[in-house]
Parts: structure tokens; sequence; C-alpha cells
């Protein structure tokens, strides 16, 4: 069950069930219930296991608390909008210091856990690291999820200079400890994306083309 919207988890509009037939050794025991499924389909969700107890035809129990605790399962997933902290826009100017700001959205996280987002600033063009004197621009914050949806922001500062004409794509990650949980990062994404805009120029006599003029006349 998908805990936000209350309603089955599909995939190809059927929801995904299974069952286990067994014998009772005793009055009291347990058993193992394995789903098998693909993860994409349960990405930033919360998952709840709803379970009924049938003897042949006839339901004996249920378990389906959408709040219980112990029926859920986490499926982190991010989703990262990267802008320019003066210009408010995915379009910035290549001066000595820019700060880009990357919001990063989450969903799927367990509320009251302590998580880690860790980024990193790539150049699009050879989609290596962005370099500051040979070193990677990252930036991480740690926080703990209040909610299981949510967003906040990471800053990272460069020198921009020997920006012109590139364009700086924001890699996130997202960690539960020492392991890693989501991850966001696509090279051509747009969202993630932030723009410094060149532009070369030549002047010339309009005339001939070259670039001696005469002083008369327009």
């Amino acid at each position: 069950m998908d805990k936000e919207t209350g309603d089955s988890v599909q995939v190809d509009g059927e929801p995904i069930v299974t069952e286990k037939i067994f014998t009772a050794k005793s009055s009291e025991g347990k058993i193992e219930v394995v789903f098998e499924l693909d993860a994409a389909a349960v990405k930033g969700k919360s998952v709840v296991v709803f379970e009924e107890l049938y003897q042949e035809d006839r339901l004996l129990a249920v378990h389906a608390d959408i709040e219980d605790e112990g029926q859920t399962v986490y499926y982190p997933g991010i989703e990262t909008n990267a802008t320019d902290k003066d210009t408010g826009n995915d379009k910035s100017i290549a001066n000595d210091s820019v700060t880009i700001v990357d919001t990063v959205s989450y969903s799927g996280l367990q509320p009251g856990k302590t998580y880690t987002v860790s980024g990193v600033l790539m150049d699009k063009a050879t989609e290596e690291p962005l370099l500051a004197d040979g070193k990677e621009i990252t930036a991480e914050k740690t926080f703990t999820a209040e909610s299981s949806s949510g967003s906040i922001t990471m800053e990272f500062t460069v020198n921009a200079k020997e920006l012109d004409g590139k364009e700086i794509v924001v890699f996130e990650k997202l960690f539960r400890g020492e392991r890693e949980v989501a991850v966001h990062a696509d090279i051509s994404d747009r969202d993630q994306t932030v723009s410094f805009p060149a532009i070369t120029t030549t002047a010339s006599d309009d005339a001939d083309g070259d670039k001696i003029i005469a002083a008369t006349g327009t």
C-alpha cells in the first residue's frame, strides 16, 4: 500500500500481491512472506504491507494499519532544482563569486531519522566534476526528516570567472549513515543545470569589411 495515498501500489495497473500457504505446527509462530517487484514502482514512496489470514476460504484475521511503523518500508527518492542565488533562475553571470542554490526535494524518508545530502558540481561538456584549485566543488547538509516528504537547500560558492559559456550541473546523493539510499545525477536534467551565457564580438567597416575606417562622413 502507498502510505501517502492509501491506495495499493501497482505495476502495469495491477496491485503487488503475494501469498503463502502453511500448516501451523503450534498455536503461535511466524512465517516470512516475500514480495518481488521492480523498485522503480516504489521510488520515493513509503510502502505499508497489509496482510489477511485465511483458513481455506474463511477470513480469520487482518493486519491493515496504514500508520503501523512495523508494517512500513521506506524507499527514498530525491529531485533537485538548481538556480543562481542572485538571479533567482537558471542563468548566471561569470563573476568572481557565484552562489548556486540547489533545492533538494525528498520523499519516502522515515520521519525522525537523520539523513545527509551530499552534492558536487559537474561540467556538462566534459561530464566530469568541476574543479577549483584542483579540488571538486562540494556541499553537504545533515538533517532530521520531520515527515516522509519535504525539501532542503544546499549552497555551492564558486569563482566563476572561467565559466563563460559553460553549463554546470548539480549532482546530489542522499545517505542514511554510511549507506547511500538515493541519488539524482542526470547530466542532461535542465532542472539541475545552471548556465553561464557568453558572447564574443567582432567590429569592422560596413563598407568594405576591414578594420580601417576614415574619420569622415557617416
